[in-house]
């Protein structure tokens, strides 16, 4: 891949662009540090859909956790947040047990 400085880029941009048409890879440059890169479309979507048949293919190995178990750890050691099995079971536990509990 080559690298094009910023100022390069900004004043040759049409013939950059058709390079990139043509295939190639640019890499634009800021003070000597990549900031962007200019790559044909296709190879984009090419890339994009390789990277969904990944994502698929990893996702058919995946055991997923049961909704209540993911909800039930999602505030464990919290101290003023109640449990799930009695956040649901008791329609007062806003009034209970969400209050800051009084020192003894």
């Amino acid at each position: 891949m080559e690298t094009v400085g910023a100022t390069e880029a900004r004043r040759n941009l049409p013939k950059l662009l058709d390079r990139v048409v043509h295939g190639e890879n640019l890499v634009i440059t800021r003070y000597g540090k990549p900031v962007a890169r200019l790559v044909p479309v296709a190879v984009d979507r090419e890339r994009a859909q390789e990277a969904l048949d990944r994502i698929a293919e990893l996702r058919q190995h995946i055991k997923l956790a049961p909704l209540a178990e993911l909800m039930a750890t999602t505030h464990e050691g919290h101290r003023y947040w109640p449990s799930w099995t009695t956040l649901y079971s008791s329609p007062n536990v806003w009034a209970t047990k969400m209050t800051r509990r009084q020192p003894a």
